[in-house]
């Protein structure tokens, strides 16, 4: 946290309003997830040079659209306090509903839009680190995969009618489709669709692990740094284990 500390400023969106450490941590840990080489900014070599061992090569499409949003100087590097401004800039942007300031005392008003202001933030964050990370094909293979196996009746969705014919007319069935369709039906329509599938598997994972990555991140030494490639191969890992449990899950139920 020493850059927070010696930029006490960039602390608060406004003079009311302050970013809360947790997101104060998000931030940090996000830039220098993407800071490959270690010098404090970003720039086109983070994403392309040797550092980043994926070989990933949309990575540089999204340096250009980072670079777009966050290079307010023009110098074709974004540092830290670029990032931060241009995070705090498009929470900033996000509407305040009336129901976070109708009828209610002027303190009470702050501490509502204090929190609207930090979970957009939470929001920006995840959102940039989603789409930072690419799933290879390996991993993509055993989404798909595991999506076939769940598919039991082979219409195009996952329904509670999969687990049925799979597991019988059981309190097992029931809590095991319960318990899927809480964590990946992004539409709550009862259905799990394969691009849901895809999506919210991924959300999923990356959620737990940068829950994971954040409290390290509060612990750690500041000459602790993870790359991107690392957290990508941990979150490809972390996908692929539980599209095998979910698999294992229904051959066992098929045998």
């Amino acid at each position: 946290m020493t850059w927070w500390a010696e930029n006490s400023d960039s602390q608060y969106f406004d003079q009311y309003f302050r970013i809360n450490k947790q997101n104060q941590i998000f931030l940090e840990t996000i830039f220098g997830l993407m800071d490959t080489n270690g010098d404090r900014e970003l720039s086109r070599e983070d994403f392309t040079g040797t550092a980043f061992s994926t070989g990933d090569k949309s990575l540089l499409v999204k340096w250009e659209s980072l670079k777009h949003e966050f290079d307010q100087d023009g110098s074709q590097t974004i540092g830290p306090h670029e990032f931060v401004e241009g995070m705090k800039k498009l929470a900033l942007k996000e509407p305040v509903t009336e129901e976070l300031t109708a009828g209610l005392p002027h303190f009470a008003m702050i501490v509502n839009i204090e929190h609207s202001l930090n979970s957009a933030v939470e929001r920006i964050c995840f959102t940039l680190l989603d789409t930072m990370i690419t799933l290879d094909e390996p991993t993509l293979g055993s989404m798909r995969e595991a999506w076939r196996l769940l598919d039991v009746d082979g219409d195009g969705t996952i329904t509670s009618n999969d687990f049925v014919l799979s597991h019988g007319f059981t309190q097992q069935a029931e809590q095991k489709w319960e318990m899927l369709r809480s964590k990946l039906d992004r539409n709550n329509d009862g259905t799990i669709t394969q691009d849901e599938f895809l999506v919210q598997l991924k959300h999923l994972v990356l959620s737990e692990l940068s829950r994971t990555m954040l409290s390290f991140s509060a612990a750690a030494a500041s000459s602790t740094r993870q790359s991107l490639a690392t957290f990508t191969s941990a979150v490809m890992s972390r996908v692929q284990q539980y599209c095998t449990d979910l698999a294992q899950n229904m051959r066992a139920a098929h045998a």
